[in-house]
């Protein structure tokens, strides 16, 4: 996000990521990135931006979160090996008055890995903060994953352009020196891998956003952010070019 021209303060927030069991995919990403903004127990200045996501990785029909240990690292990654999965990042953005809520999807298909390369992996880059159990930019990224559909960054940890896009619509198309509006980001989600308006991003690339609606809530309510296969939280220090958590654990 620095490289992208952000300038933010990122911040702590305590949460449970847990989230009802009929939630499927997208909505589980969701709830967790607005979960994390209702967490946030500071008000907001005018001008101010909170930035809160989370990034699953849905795969079979089952959410893949941060492996509890070793060995379900490595059954994240038997599930995972010759299969097509998607990593969902959802994204929270809210000020004084309003918020927003979307979520950016990417395919990602792995070869088939052998329990030698999985266990490998695991022993050495310890996944266990990632999403999935796996980091893209990583050993097991670099050699076993053959084909990705969308946005590359979400798989990091934080598609940086949709947040920047998001960003620009929030603000009502100003942003950065020009509107003085801060951003602050959640600390979190990592790579391993979802309301506003439709965006119009083609399939394979998928973005859905809730449209931006008037928070009726206090100020002091929520706000946070994580990026690839991890999460974070954030609040708003000056808008620049868009927003977990930071590299995606996934």
């Amino acid at each position: 996000m620095e490289e992208a021209g952000f300038r933010f303060r990122v911040v702590a927030i305590r949460f449970e990521e847990t989230q009802p069991s009929h939630l499927r995919g997208k909505e589980i990403a969701e709830f967790l990135a607005a979960g994390k903004s209702a967490s946030w127990d500071k008000p907001l200045a005018p001008g101010q931006v909170l930035i809160t996501a989370d990034t699953i990785v849905w795969c079979h029909d089952e959410n893949l979160g941060k492996p509890a240990d070793d060995a379900e690292a490595i059954r994240f990654l038997r599930k995972l090996s010759g299969c097509r999965h998607e990593v969902i990042t959802g994204i929270c953005l809210r000020d004084s008055k309003k918020e927003m809520i979307l979520s950016v999807t990417t395919g990602v298909t792995f070869r088939e890995l052998s329990d030698d390369e999985i266990e490998y992996y695991v022993s050495n880059y310890r996944p266990l903060d990632k999403a999935g159990a796996y980091g893209i930019q990583e050993w097991i990224g670099l050699r076993g994953i053959t084909t990705i559909e969308g946005s590359y960054y979400n798989v990091v940890g934080m598609p940086v352009s949709e947040l920047y896009t998001a960003l620009l619509h929030f603000t009502g198309n100003e942003i950065g020196h020009k509107t003085g509006y801060e951003t602050a980001s959640e600390t979190g989600k990592e790579s391993g891998h979802e309301p506003g308006s439709e965006t119009g991003y083609e399939p394979g690339k998928e973005t859905s956003s809730k449209t931006v609606k008037e928070s009726g809530h206090e100020p002091a309510r929520e706000i946070r952010h994580e990026t690839g296969h991890k999460s974070g939280n954030a609040t708003g220090n000056e808008t620049r070019n868009k927003t977990r958590n930071k590299t995606r654990n996934i």
